[in-house]
């Protein structure tokens, strides 16, 4: 028995120092961005115009997505339904526009919540490869970086013909 642990326990220790390092995917993530605006409701008009610039600012996200309108009170209701009207007229489908009532108190009692979400794609930073170290790395090159390149300098060879 000790003869066979002093023949293989070394044969066993070589092998495993060989091991290969495989390339894996891209490590792509995905994160929700939620954007939020909660309205205590005291003027109508100077309300809407708070909605009109929140959505001015997120509108390449609002016609691409979604958006929420949550009421809790009447004055909520009825500024939510005018809104979502001017949001339909300004090009937004009704299957875009979900209004909804909430039975519990919004944020710092407000009478009206408007929300929307994105996802924002994070991509590793790709370590240039350098010449004579590539044993040394284990993640050589970067997928992500190779197709974003691949596609500016001649994008009809990034899509494939199948």
């Amino acid at each position: 028995m000790k003869r066979l642990l002093v023949t293989w326990l070394p044969a066993l220790i070589v092998l495993a120092g060989c091991g290969v390092s495989l390339n894996s995917g891209p490590d792509i993530s995905l994160l929700p961005a939620d954007y939020e605006l909660n309205l205590l409701i005291a003027d109508p008009e100077q309300a809407e115009q708070v909605l009109d610039t929140f959505t001015d600012h997120h509108w390449p996200i609002i016609a691409s997505h979604s958006i929420s309108l949550r009421w809790h009170s009447v004055t909520g209701k009825t500024l939510a339904k005018r809104y979502a009207d001017k949001l339909n007229q300004r090009g937004l489908s009704r299957d875009q526009i979900h209004l909804s009532q909430r039975l519990e108190p919004l944020e710092n009692n407000a009478d009206l919540q408007i929300s929307t979400s994105a996802y924002i794609v994070i991509s590793p930073i790709c370590q240039p490869t350098t010449v004579g170290k590539l044993n040394w790395q284990a993640n050589v090159g970067c997928f992500t970086e190779g197709l974003r390149w691949k596609s500016m300098t001649s994008p009809e060879k990034a899509v494939s013909e199948k």
